[in-house]
This record gives structure tokens, sequence and C-alpha cells, in this order.
């Protein structure tokens, strides 16, 4: 069943006497019901904007061109903002910001944080809240001890779990992660995953994971969508992206990253730098970077449907 579908979504920044920043310029996907999906690409790809833009949560000044977003086959974009806050943001999609560090406020207590958007949002009676709030908690191994606590009290993975806890206490249908492992050692990092693992399973929610950590989406992705300079060049299931990768940039991602096994090949970086998004290039926007560039990449490259859920937007597929 078809949870959420995304069409040729552009979010643009307009900075003050400077052209528009193409954040997120024309992006197309399916993510199904239960199902996760992660995206993938260097910082300034458009991860973050993208997550923010379904939530409806640009910063000024950003804002939303055109596009359609549809959950469940209703037009999100054709609700009015007062709908859209009462009916979709934290009760169909929620998001667990990037950073967990800096999301929660430092003078108020992880209860108080916790049980206030129950009491705003849905009226209960702050026990009520308190209760609820407590189970969300358990529900991401953390006991009631905690609700007391301010965030300075806790550590890098106890404040993750607990902006985990707050994105689920209203029972979304839709998690957006970004970056949810940044900063926390490695085994804090397994712990995170294994937990969204356990909790997509259990909940039976869609989980979208922005993230440049490619061992990251390997561990958690159905499907993966890389991103380039605000457009998604590749999608496909997980396991046949990390196979047999078609866009020169996603076996470039795959090139770039350390391997504890493959003998003595070392990891070979990406040349040059991503794009400004002010003034991209024309045609594809990977082609000063791109070691197969050829004389029809100076033209925009089509989507290449490639069977199996999955398309590229190369010429050397078109």
């Amino acid at each position: 069943m078809e949870a959420l579908a995304v069409e040729e979504l552009r979010a643009y920044y307009f900075p003050a006497d400077k052209p528009p920043l193409r954040a997120v310029d024309g992006v197309s996907f399916e993510l199904k019901g239960g199902l996760s999906m992660g995206f993938v690409g260097e910082s300034g790809c458009g991860k973050s904007t993208l997550g923010l833009a379904l939530l409806r949560l640009l910063p000024s000044p950003g804002r939303i061109i055109s596009g359609a977003v549809r959950l469940n086959g209703v037009d999100l974009m054709s609700l009015s903002e007062g709908e859209f806050d009462r009916i979709v943001r934290w009760k169909r999609i929620s998001m667990i910001f990037q950073g967990a560090m800096n999301a929660l406020s430092p003078v108020y207590t992880i209860g108080h944080q916790l049980s206030e958007p129950l009491v705003y949002r849905l009226g209960l009676p702050k026990r009520d809240a308190r209760e609820l709030s407590i189970k969300a908690l358990w529900e991401v191994g953390l006991d009631e001890g905690i609700m007391d606590r301010y965030p300075h009290e806790l550590s890098g993975g106890m404040k993750q779990r607990v902006m985990i806890a707050m994105a689920l206490a209203l029972r979304p249908d839709i998690l957006i992660a970004d970056e949810p492992t940044t900063a926390l050692d490695v085994v804090v990092q397994a712990q995170i995953l294994n937990l969204l693992k356990d909790l997509r399973e259990r909940l039976s929610i869609s989980i979208m994971l922005l993230t440049h950590d490619l061992g990251v989406v390997s561990e958690i992705a159905d499907a993966i969508a890389v991103m380039y300079a605000g457009e998604i060049v590749e999608l496909g299931p997980s396991d046949l992206i990390f196979s047999d990768p078609k866009h020169p940039y996603t076996r470039g991602l795959l090139a770039a990253a350390p391997r504890i096994r493959g003998g003595k090949s070392k990891p070979t970086p990406i040349l040059g730098s991503p794009p400004d998004l002010a003034n991209p290039p024309k045609g594809c926007r990977f082609r000063p970077r791109c070691l197969t560039a050829i004389p029809s990449c100076e033209r925009a490259p089509p989507t290449v449907e490639l069977g199996s859920n999955r398309m590229v937007r190369c010429w050397l597929y078109g």
C-alpha cells in the first residue's frame, strides 16, 4: 500500500538580492507503507531541505515552489497551514531533527518537553500526558527517571532516544530521521539503528532516513535514493544500489567509502566540489566532476526506468 507519493517537488531558498538556491529541484519518489528509504548524498545536496519541505517547516527564506505530496491519496499541499498543522504535522508525518544536542531545550525537563505536545495537540490532561510520555520512553529503552532530568544530564545516545520518543509520541505513519546517528560513537550508532528497525517492525511505520553515511543506510533501508545538487540521480532497492550502481555519482560514493574487506584497495575520492545551487551547471549537474561525461551531458539527462523499481538520470542509459 502506498503511504507517501512525492511528484516533482521543488523547494528553493530566496536570499536577498541573490539568485534562488535550488535546494530541492524536481524530486519524485514513492514510499510504501511499512518500508524504509534512505536518502544519501554529500552535504548540501538537499536531503534536510526535502525532509523539512514534507513537513512544511522550511526556514525563511525557504519556500515550496511547486510539486505534489500525497499521503494515502490526499494532496497535502492543498491543505491550509492550519489544516496541515492539525491533521498531518507530527500526527501523520513526524521528524527526528538533526543534532539532538541542539534540538532539546536546555531549560525544560525531558518530561515537560515530551508532555507538552500531548497536552497542546491532543488536549490531554497533564497526568495522562505524563503517562503516555513514560510509555514513549519505555519504547525507546529509557526508564521513567529520565522524565525529571534536563538534557545536559543525558548522554548523546540518550538524547537521541528522547528525540525518537518525541517523534513517535503521536503515532505517525511516517518518520523522517535526519542524520540520526551523527556525532555518536559506533556502539551507540548500532543501538540507535537497531532501535529504529525494531520500532519500524513493531509499529508498522515508514521511515525516511536522511544521511551521508552509506553504512547506515545499508543497515536499515529497503530502498535508496541518491541525491546530487537537489535532484535524485538514482533510485532503487538497496541491495541493487550497492551491488550494481548505475549512475557515475553513485559509483563514486561507493568507491569513496572505506571498506573493512577488499584487499589493498584504497578509497577513491570524487574530484571537485558540489556545484553552486544558485547557478548549477547546464545539463547534468554532475558533469563537471564525472569521469564518463559525454557531449550529450550538456543537456538535461532523461529519467530512465531500469526495471525492479529502479531509475537513473543519466545519458549513459538514455
